[in-house]
Parts: C-alpha cells; sequence; structure tokens
C-alpha cells in the first residue's frame, strides 16, 4: 500500500519560483552596477593620471620658456607641435590660464597695477567621458620675469589696451621714446599681445613718450596715434591711461541742399569749399573734420551712440567759442514776416556704423545761388547771427576753387548768417550784394540785407 506525500515533500510552486527569480536578479544588478563602477572609477583614475602628466608638461614647457611675456591663455586640444592629446585613444584638452600678481599676492591684470611681481600659471586638464561631480586636474606654477621689469636703479612701463567693448586688443604697435631725463630703449616693446599688453623694461628713471598705432585705428578722441606722457621710477611699473582704441568707423558725408529742394533751379550741383569743416557729435565728444568734401570717407570711433553730423564748425579749435547757428536742431519755432517756421526742421543727420564698419550721413546744409564777375573766386566769411536767429561766436571763412565765368553758380554753405566775396585774391575781393546773390534752400523769407548777409534757415514752414 503506497502511503501519500505530506505537502512539505512536494516541489517548488510557481510563486516561489517567481520570488526567486526576482531576488537574484536584484542581486545580479548590484553585483553589474558595482562591476561598472569600479570599471569607470578605474578608467577615470587612469585618465587622471594621464591628465595629471599632461598637466604636468605643460607646466615644465611654460617654466621652460623663463620669460612670463611670452606666456599667454590658451585652450587646446593639440600639443605645440599640432599632434593632438590623444593617449589610450582618449583625447584631453589643455587649457592654460594666466594672472598677474602683485607682491601683495594679489591677482591684478597686466595693466591693472604697478606693482606685477609675478605671473600665475594654471593648467587645467578635461577629457570626455569624467564621472560626474568631478574636479578637472589641475596644476599650478608662478614664473618672474628673469630681469625683472624693474629694480633698484631702473623702472618699466607696462601698456594695457582694450577697444570699444572693453576686449583686450592685440598687435597693437607700442612706440616708447625718452621725454626728458630717460633714455630711448635700443629695442622696442612688441606689440600688444592676447591679452592686450606690451612691456617696456629696465627704463631709466625720467619722463617718456608712449605711443599707439595700429592701421585704421583710433581711440575716442579721434586720434589715431594717442600718445601719453608718464614718468618712470626705479623700482617700480607705470601704467599709462590710455583711452579705448578701435578699428575705425567709416562716415561717408553727403551733404544736401535743405529745406527748400524744390527752388533750385534744374541743372546746377552744389558746390563745396575746397577746404570745408564738418562737425561730429557723440554726447560730450565733438569733433570737426576740417577736410571735408561730398562723399568723403571721415574715419571715427565707434561710439554705440553714433554721431550728429553738421555741416560747419560747431566749436572753436580750442573749445572756447561755438556756434549754434549751424546746427539745425538749434534752430526753435519762430516767424519770418508772416511765415510761421517749425523748430529745427530738417533735424541734424544722425547716422551710426560699428567698428570697421561704414555708412553714409546724409548732412543737410544751405545753399546760394551766386553770380560773381567772370575771372573772380567766390569766398564766405560767417557774419554776426541775424536777430532772431541762433548765436554764433566762430568766426569761419570758406574760399570756392572755381574760376567765375559770371554765369550764376550755386555754392553750399552751413547754416546761419554769411557774406559772399568775390575777388581775384584774398586782399582783392568785393561784397556781393542782393542782385547777384540768391537764397534757394529758405522755407523762410529772408532776404539779402543791405551789406550782403544772407540768412540760411533750416526750418520748414508751418
Amino acid at each position: 500500500m503506497h502511503q501519500r506525500r505530506t505537502a512539505s515533500d512536494e516541489g517548488l510552486t510557481l510563486i516561489e519560483v517567481m520570488v526567486a527569480m526576482l531576488v537574484f536578479a536584484i542581486l545580479s544588478t548590484g553585483i553589474v552596477a558595482g562591476l561598472s563602477t569600479i570599471t569607470r572609477m578605474t578608467a577615470d583614475d587612469r585618465a587622471r593620471v594621464t591628465a595629471q602628466n599632461l598637466a604636468s608638461r605643460e607646466i615644465d614647457r611654460m617654466r621652460a620658456l623663463a620669460d612670463p611675456f611670452k606666456v599667454m591663455a590658451a585652450t587646446t586640444a593639440a600639443d605645440r607641435a599640432g599632434v593632438a592629446w590623444t593617449v589610450d585613444g582618449r583625447t584631453y584638452t589643455v587649457k592654460r590660464g594666466v594672472s598677474w600678481i602683485t607682491q601683495a599676492g594679489v591677482d591684478a591684470s597686466c595693466g591693472g597695477s604697478s606693482a606685477l611681481f609675478a605671473l600665475r600659471i594654471n593648467v587645467r586638464v578635461t577629457w570626455p567621458g569624467m564621472l560626474a561631480n568631478t574636479a578637472p586636474v589641475q596644476d599650478d606654477t608662478l614664473l618672474a620675469p628673469t630681469a625683472g621689469l624693474s629694480n633698484d636703479t631702473t623702472g618699466g612701463i607696462v601698456t594695457s589696451i582694450t577697444d570699444d567693448q572693453s576686449a583686450p586688443q592685440q598687435g597693437v604697435g607700442v612706440t616708447v621714446k625718452a621725454n626728458t631725463g630717460g633714455t630711448t630703449p635700443a629695442q622696442q616693446p612688441a606689440d600688444t599681445d592676447s591679452e592686450g599688453c606690451s612691456y617696456a623694461g629696465n627704463l631709466a628713471p625720467g619722463n617718456y613718450d608712449v605711443t599707439l598705432s595700429k592701421n585704421g585705428w583710433i581711440d575716442g578722441n579721434q586720434d589715431a596715434t594717442p600718445t601719453k606722457t608718464v614718468s618712470v621710477t626705479k623700482g617700480a611699473t607705470t601704467v599709462p591711461q590710455f583711452a579705448p582704441y578701435a578699428k575705425a568707423a567709416s562716415y561717408r558725408t553727403a551733404f544736401q541742399p535743405r529745406p527748400a529742394v524744390a527752388s533750385i533751379p534744374s541743372g546746377y550741383s552744389m558746390q563745396l569749399p575746397t577746404s570745408f569743416d564738418t562737425t561730429f557729435m557723440s554726447g560730450d565728444n565733438i569733433s570737426v573734420d576740417s577736410s571735408a568734401a561730398q562723399s568723403k570717407i571721415t574715419p571715427r570711433y565707434p561710439y554705440a551712440a553714433g554721431y550728429g553730423v553738421i555741416a560747419g564748425r560747431l566749436q572753436s579749435p580750442d573749445g572756447t567759442k561755438t556756434c549754434a547757428a549751424v546746427d539745425p536742431a538749434a534752430w526753435g519755432a519762430g516767424k519770418v514776416g508772416t511765415t510761421q517756421l517749425q523748430s529745427g526742421a530738417p533735424q541734424r543727420a544722425t547716422a551710426y556704423a560699428a567698428s570697421g564698419d561704414s555708412t553714409y550721413a546724409y548732412v543737410p546744409m544751405g545753399a546760394v545761388l551766386v553770380t560773381a564777375p567772370a575771372g573772380t573766386y567766390v569766398g564766405a566769411t560767417q557774419a554776426p547771427s541775424a536777430a532772431g536767429t541762433p548765436s554764433c561766436d566762430v568766426s569761419s571763412t570758406y574760399i570756392y576753387g572755381f574760376v567765375s565765368d559770371g554765369s550764376p553758380r550755386l555754392i553750399g554753405l552751413p547754416y546761419g548768417s554769411w557774406r559772399i566775396y568775390a575777388g581775384t585774391s584774398v586782399n582783392n575781393a568785393t561784397l556781393l550784394g542782393s542782385g547777384q546773390l540768391k537764397i534757394v534752400t529758405n522755407d523762410a523769407p529772408w532776404a539779402v540785407g543791405s551789406d550782403g548777409t544772407v540768412v540760411l534757415d533750416p526750418r520748414r514752414r508751418q
């Protein structure tokens, strides 16, 4: 007789099998994750060792230069021979950062301190697949000038140049010449480096002229070759304070007779003086081009606000006198006779060009039809401002290059009051009268004065 088996002797149920498989899967996942982490950590450790070697190699290479003025910040995935930093199939990126430190151990830009002591070099190495939350491998060193910029008997000059965007400018020529008491160095400093700096060391104490130059560049004072005079003392470094220096913007002037173009007889082209003033305004910066001509390109510093451009000289060369009359924006609303006029219409020309770019400036001005005796030259001199017009304390005189054949010629002049002459020379000129002059650009009904004064008014009638 067969005896029935108890429940404990029976095989595994399906549920028990599934539970066992789940437990095995969890254990396997943990084991695999652990093995994977160990593998990645091992690979990362190997990569870090390689990166440390590369960082040390870069530090040694910088030390071998011995000259901190030749060390620039750089990021590269290749060595100096152009061969990629690749080890065991992994490409490494080496980033070199530099900053000067002062004798007090404080970081400073090359042009930000007169007490530069040494160059701090920081090398950071990264690679693809770095473990999360791990820092790059880095190494540091200090590099001091072998001869120094200054010592107990000499001093130095560090020139730092930025552009209109406050970015360091490379390749700017720097010339250092003795002014009084110093000695012009036998070898001029190198052009500014990628940090925008140039260095002149071991200079005899005295005063020196430091001049910048770069083809097509200009500073905020409209100077293409700005110069600063600095004093060099023994044991110290001097930093000249230059205004931003940038590639010039180009403004092409197009002078236009305004406002009443319709009254200009057909077939006449406006003649400009042989030497003509044009004022460029940007905020408080006022500069004058004294050789302006139709379609002439004038380089100007690329101020972000652009320029207001005015025919004529707004202020005297020394800045002590002004002539508001040439600025159309200075003419307020008013009445001439029974004609009501709008204020400042047209407004002064405005234009903007970025560094290295160019633009047109369409400049309004007055025009007069002149009939001068044959064989004479024509000239104009600013007259005292007519009643009710903007003031003018500047005295400008313009000469036209053509010789009159006795027929009418259209000449351009800045706004304001003028007297027009004709003669065979400057010393043999006669004031022209109302029968020889016709104002063709005014909406205002100004008549030629009994003393030959013409008023060129920019305002339009209402």
